[in-house]
C-alpha cells in the first residue's frame, strides 16, 4: 500500500508540539514553526554523564556558530535529546548549548526516538528534513566528521548504486573486477566483516557455500566483502579464501557504505535486488538457514511466520506477534487481520527512509516457532496478540475472535505512546 500523495510526518510527530529554548527570557517554541522547505534539523543525542559528550558538545557548538554565519545558516536547527538520568544533569548540560531541546519531562518521547533511529552509542546526530520529517541519515556524527566546513549541506546521501558502480573491486587472486559489469543485473549482498572477528569468519565460511549453490542454479548472486580489518594485508589474506568481490580498509567506498546503512556492529549482511532496492537489512540468519539457496533472494516480507531465524527482530526491534494454535483457521484469520497493516507499515517506512518501527509475525505454536516467546511468560490463550517493545511485552489481549480494526487501533496508540500497558487478558476479554 503506497503512502498517499501529500502525506508527511513533520516535526511535531517527531518531537511533539513544543520545544524548549535555552534562554530563560524566551518562551518555549512551537515545533511546527521550525518547518521550512530546504531546512534540516539535527537530533543531537547526548548526555552530561558521558565524558566524551562534553568534548563533542564543545566541538559542535563551534561548528554550529560558524555554520550559522554561512549562507546556509538559516537552514539548520539543532534539537538536544537528553539521555541524562536527572533534570539537574539535563539543565547543567543544556546551559552550554545555543539551540533547542526536547523538554526533559518528555522522557517517553526521547526513549521512542532512541528506538526509532536505533541509537546505539552517544553522542550521535540524526539528520532529518524539517518540512517532511523524512530521515536524511542516522550517521550524522560521521557526516560532520567528513564535512568540517559544512560544504556538503544538506548532506543527502549518494544513492548506494552510485557508490558501488564506480571503480573496481578486488578479487582473491589479486586481480581487479569492474564494478559496473560485475554487478549489473545481479542480486547483491553487502557483507560487513573482518578477519579478526570470529562470528564474521564463521558467517563468511557459510556464505561461500550459499553463494556457490545460488550461482549453480543461475540465480545471479554477488557478494561484496567489505573489510573492517586494520591492514590491507589482513584483508587480502581473508579475501583469498572467498569467491567474493572485495572492498578493502583503505577503499574510500568503505566509510560511505558503513554510513549509508548506519553499520555499528559486524557481521552484517544487507541484501539488494537487481534495482538496488534494499530487500533485507540483515539477512545473516536467512542465508545460514538456507544452504541450498532455495529461498533466494531472501527478501524480508512485511508479514512473516515466526521462526528462530527472526530471533534478531524479537531481541532488537519492536514486534507485534499474532499467536495462534497452529490450526489453519486461526492462521488464515491472522494473515487476514495483519497483512494489509503490515504492508502499509513497511511502505510508510520506505517512503520516509526510516527503519521500520514495528515488525509483524504470526506464531503457529508448532516446533520451535514459539520457543522465542517462552521466556516472556505470556498466558496460553490462543488466539492472542502481543506487542514487544525491546523484548518487553507492553500490550496483550486474547479473544475468541480478533479483528483487524482492533489491531490497527492498538498499533496507532502504540506509536503515539497512548497504549496502556497490559500483559494479560481481562476477565471480560477471556470470556469473549
Amino acid at each position: 500500500m503506497a503512502v498517499a500523495s501529500g502525506v508527511r510526518m513533520g516535526l511535531p510527530t517527531i518531537f511533539g508540539k513544543i520545544l524548549q529554548r535555552n534562554a530563560s527570557t524566551q518562551p518555549d517554541i512551537e515545533t511546527e514553526s521550525l518547518e521550512n522547505g530546504g531546512k534540516v534539523v539535527f537530533l543531537y543525542f547526548t548526555a552530561f554523564w558521558c565524558p566524551p559528550c562534553h568534548e563533542h558538545a564543545r566541538t559542535l557548538i563551534k561548528w554550529y556558530e560558524k555554520f550559522k554565519a554561512s549562507e546556509n545558516g538559516d537552514l539548520l536547527d539543532i534539537v538536544f535529546i537528553s539521555l541524562d538520568y536527572s533534570e539537574e544533569e539535563f539543565t547543567c548540560f543544556y546551559n552550554w548549548m545555543p539551540w533547542y531541546a526536547l523538554p526533559y519531562c518528555k522522557r517517553e518521547t526521547a526513549a521512542k526516538l532512541i528506538r526509532r533511529y536505533r541509537i546505539a552509542n552517544i553522542p550521535e546526530v540524526v539528520i532529518v528534513d524539517s518540512l517532511s520529517g523524512r530521515l536524511i541519515t542516522t550517521a550524522g556524527l560521521q557526516v560532520l566528521h567528513d564535512d568540517e566546513l559544512g560544504e556538503k549541506f544538506p548532506w543527502t546521501p549518494v544513492a548506494v548504486n552510485d557508490i558501488l558502480q564506480t571503480g573496481t573491486f578486488s578479487r582473491g587472486d589479486g586481480s581487479a573486477a569492474s564494478a559496473f559489469s560485475e554487478l549489473s543485473g545481479k542480486v547483491v549482498g553487502l557483507l560487513y566483516t573482518g578477519s579478526w572477528c570470529k562470528p564474521c569468519v564463521e558467517l563468511t565460511s557459510i556464505l561461500k557455500g550459499v553463494y556457490e549453490a545460488a550461482n549453480k542454479s543461475c540465480k545471479r548472486l554477488e557478494i561484496i566483502y567489505i573489510s573492517d580489518d586494520q591492514s590491507e594485508e589482513s584483508f587480502e589474506e581473508s579475501l583469498k579464501e572467498t569467491p567474493f568481490l572485495g572492498v578493502g580498509p583503505s577503499d574510500a567506498r568503505k566509510s560511505r557504505l558503513y554510513q549509508y546503512f548506519n553499520i555499528t556492529d559486524i557481521p552484517r549482511l544487507v541484501m539488494l535486488d537487481e534495482d538496488w532496492t534494499v530487500i533485507n537489512e540483515d539477512a545473516r540468519v536467512c542465508l545460514t538457514c538456507d544452504p541450498g539457496a532455495e529461498d533466494f533472494p531472501w527478501k524480508y516480507e512485511p508479514l512473516n511466520i515466526l521462526h528462530e531465524k527472526f530471533a534478531r527482530y524479537l531481541n532488537r526491534e519492536n514486534c507485534l506477534i499474532y499467536m495462534t494454535d497452529g490450526s489453519s483457521e486461526q492462521m488464515d484469520q491472522a494473515k487476514l487481520n495483519l497483512e494489509q497493516l503490515a504492508v502499509a507499515e513497511r511502505d510508510k517506512a520506505e517512503a520516509f527512509n526510516e527503519p521500520q518501527l514495528i515488525h509483524f509475525f504470526i506464531s503457529s505454536s508448532i516446533g520451535k516457532a514459539d520457543d522465542v516467546l517462552k521466556t516472556l511468560a505470556l498466558p496460553s490463550n490462543r488466539p492472542a496478540v502481543v506487542i514487544l517493545d525491546d523484548r518487553t511485552p507492553v500490550w496483550y489481549f486474547s479473544r475468541k475472535r480478533i479483528d483487524a480494526q482492533a489491531i490497527e487501533s492498538c498499533v496507532a496508540d502504540y506509536k503515539t505512546q497512548m497504549l496502556e500497558e497490559r500483559f494479560a487478558p481481562t476477565e471480560k476479554e477471556s470470556s469473549l
